[in-house]
């Protein structure tokens, strides 16, 4: 099994924070020969509600949350994006409950 990237945008810069967003990579998605993108995404559930949740689930943060700020006509929006990896393939949610 490869890598698998968790990246989480919350609310706020604490471990605590709601996430409000998510995206994923699984190494093992990437097939030789095809292009990044064409293989499928991960097979495997991320619906942590905070990042401490998916610390619990055995993820590994990265790095502190970087701050980002979107700008709509309406006004403006500050999120944090927090980058996780695992190793093996995560558990779900489940099984921490």
């Amino acid at each position: 099994m490869k890598q698998k990237i968790l990246i989480m945008s919350t609310t706020g810069n604490r471990l605590r924070s709601e996430a409000v967003g998510w995206s994923a990579e699984d190494g093992d998605n990437i097939l030789p020969g095809r292009p990044i993108g064409c293989s499928g995404g991960p097979k495997w559930a991320y619906t942590w509600p905070t990042p401490m949740h998916a610390i619990g689930a055995g993820w590994r943060l990265l790095a502190p949350p970087t701050k980002y700020t979107y700008n709509y006509e309406e006004g403006s929006r500050d999120e944090w994006e927090w980058w996780f990896v695992r190793d093996d393939s995560p558990i779900g949610h489940e099984s921490w409950w």
